[in-house]
């Protein structure tokens, strides 16, 4: 069955919480280095504010492992019909492999996201405490957000390039040259 227009912006939005989740890593991560502020302070309120924006959207991306599971294997029907519009894309990686590498992903976030959530939110708890913690996502985890956005944006670009004719191939373009360079950190991270 094919992905309705609504599954597709669904689909989209997991992409943008995959990368608001990122961002807020990279936020968190740094605010760490920087020296864990103690006791209740403006720099621990922010702090804490990043941790829990972090859990909510790994909870979001969790709670669409269902639709992303199906994108999948709609995103495989897709490559394979359109073969010959995505041999030009620079991925870095074969357009074809990537149902795969976004349900390895999948699997991952559904193992381990709800963990990972009481992970944050612990660490948030004890922030708020004033107790020092340790910034970060897993690499793994880090990894397969990496991949999760990076095979979403790849998929709604073959989707356009199934639907859209010549302006659907140029948005089909567009999209594996911002996904390749998610593709080559999340590969990275995820086989770590």
């Amino acid at each position: 069955m094919a992905l309705s227009i609504a599954d597709q912006q669904d689909a989209a939005d997991l992409a943008a919480a995959s990368t608001q989740l990122l961002g807020l890593d990279v936020i968190w991560t740094t605010g760490f280095e920087q020296g864990v502020p103690e006791g209740k302070t403006p720099a621990s309120s922010d702090l804490i504010k990043v941790g829990l924006g972090m859990a909510t959207q790994l909870g979001k991306i969790h709670k669409g492992v269902p639709l992303l599971k199906r994108f999948a294997d709609e995103l495989e029907v897709a490559l394979l019909a359109q073969s010959g519009h995505t041999k030009d894309w620079t991925l870095g990686i074969d357009p074809l492999d990537v149902p795969g590498l976004l349900r390895e992903a999948v699997k991952h976030v559904d193992d381990h996201a709800t963990e990972e959530i009481s992970t944050l939110l612990a660490k948030a708890e004890r922030l708020e405490g004033g107790q020092a913690v340790q910034g970060d996502l897993p690499r793994r985890m880090r990894g397969a957000i990496y991949l999760l956005c990076a095979a979403v944006t790849v998929g709604l670009g073959a989707f356009a390039t199934v639907c859209g004719g010549p302006a659907g191939i140029g948005f089909g373009f567009a999209g594996a040259v911002v996904a390749a360079a998610l593709f080559s950190q999340g590969l990275s991270d995820f086989h770590a």
